[in-house]
């Protein structure tokens, strides 16, 4: 039975605050991905770390090819497309021109350790100052589900339908445990967005990497866990359970590689 809310008597609408709302940034109301992906989850989140950089901060968004393409969507800041992971590549360019601008990456896993390994890992070689998110389900989502690299052990896809299997498949390349031991990287962190606690931890990833980026630390790399019901052949809810009973106990989420303090 659903009721209706009440209001306390001598109390008008119009006078009441909010408590909670959306973050300025917003610019769209709805999301574009399939039911139950948690790509949807992050826009938020990232407009609310937006907004926290003021105004008068200049932000530039490079988002790669896939289901993140979407991306570009869903926050009001500047956007550029790039190749199919060459979007570290476009971004590093950006950097380099207007060094005062922030400049954030948002690319697939395909994008980031299958067409774009050689420019993720020579970026964080180079320390460039950028802030790189990758969006992990695992899958070429966009183009018929076929694992990647950095897929679970386990998972199902189009190419692995039943899980994969590291004596057929071999082990998911672990980029972010990689890109933590270079001296390049000022920040490396995983988050997932498979239930509420773990997606509002997300905020503190993410708020790191910007921190990164602001602070002149090298290369901000974080590890977005997101799910994809279509491609895993699973309901939301059986995709959301697998991802924190299964891909999150193989990736532990949180700062990899910690931002310094100094003194």
């Amino acid at each position: 039975m659903t009721t209706e809310p009440r209001i306390p008597a001598g109390l008008r609408l119009e006078d009441m605050l909010p408590v909670f709302g959306g973050p300025d940034a917003a610019a769209v109301p709805d999301q574009a991905w399939c039911p139950g992906c948690g790509y949807g989850v992050l826009p938020r989140t990232f407009n609310a770390e937006f907004d926290r950089l003021g105004e008068e901060t200049r932000i530039i968004g490079v988002v790669d090819i896939g289901c993140v393409t979407q991306v570009a969507g869903q926050l009001d800041i500047e956007t550029t497309v790039g190749g199919h992971g060459r979007t570290i590549a476009v971004a590093t360019g950006i950097k380099r021109i207007l060094p005062h601008a922030i400049v954030c990456v948002f690319i697939g896993d395909g994008g980031v350790a299958m067409e774009g390994l050689n420019e993720t890992f020579h970026t964080a070689a180079r320390a460039e100052n950028i802030s790189v998110f990758m969006y992990n389900n695992g899958v070429l989502a966009d183009t018929g589900g076929q694992l990647t690299t950095t897929g679970a052990i386990g998972l199902r896809s189009s190419t692995t339908p039943g899980g994969r299997a590291v004596a057929q498949h071999g082990h998911p390349i672990p980029v972010a445990e990689m890109l933590a031991q270079m001296p390049g990287t000022g920040y490396v962190g995983r988050a997932s967005t498979h239930d509420p606690a773990h997606a509002y931890r997300a905020q503190k990833v993410i708020a790191n990497a910007l921190r990164c980026q602001v602070e002149g630390r090298g290369m901000a790399f974080v590890d977005l866990l997101t799910t994809c019901p279509t491609s895993w052949s699973m309901t939301p809810v059986e995709a959301n359970e697998f991802q924190g009973e299964v891909i999150v106990e193989q990736n532990p989420v949180g700062d990899i590689k910690p931002l310094a303090t100094d003194g």
